[in-house]
């Protein structure tokens, strides 16, 4: 009887930690830029959430802004200096307008996140424009797209 009421609990406490498990969830330092529409290069920063501190090691980033308003190129990702990949690779192309990262570290990184990437980006609209830099992917391990926060970038003069 002892045995039994042990399993149950153990499959009790199982079932718990796995619906309960908070992935990695990506955002951006602010909710909401207002950048001047004359800036040269400005960025934004990507950071992560991961509040259980779940293993990390890779992970693969799609963003969207609208091309008349902002646009990504060769040169817009970079690693933030406060990143907590410690033996850091990455990989970026940009498709259709979408920026995909892909990024890993050779060693399981455990830590409960931070700043991760600089995104740039040229300036091609005009003052009062705007554009969400989207989520349009986040997979870590698997897809978690739902735990993504996007950000508002709105062109002042």
């Amino acid at each position: 009887m002892i045995k039994r009421i042990r399993k149950v609990l153990l499959l009790l406490i199982l079932t718990f930690n796995i619906v309960f498990t908070q992935y990695p969830s990506p955002s951006f330092e602010f909710n909401e830029y207002l950048i001047d529409e004359n800036s040269e290069r400005p960025f934004v920063t990507l950071q992560i959430e991961n509040p259980n501190s779940v293993n990390w090691r890779g992970l693969n980033i799609n963003l969207y802004a609208d091309p008349s308003v902002i646009r990504f190129d060769s040169e817009s990702v970079s690693w933030n200096t406060d990143t907590p990949f410690q033996h850091q690779y990455f990989n970026f192309n940009i498709h259709n307008d979408t920026l995909k990262i892909y990024a890993f570290d050779t060693e399981d990184v455990y830590d409960s996140g931070g700043k991760i990437f600089d995104i740039a980006f040229d300036i091609i609209g005009e003052e009062n424009d705007s554009t969400l830099i989207d989520f349009i992917g986040f997979w870590f391990q698997n897809s978690h797209l739902e735990n993504t926060t996007s950000t508002n970038i709105i062109l002042v003069g």
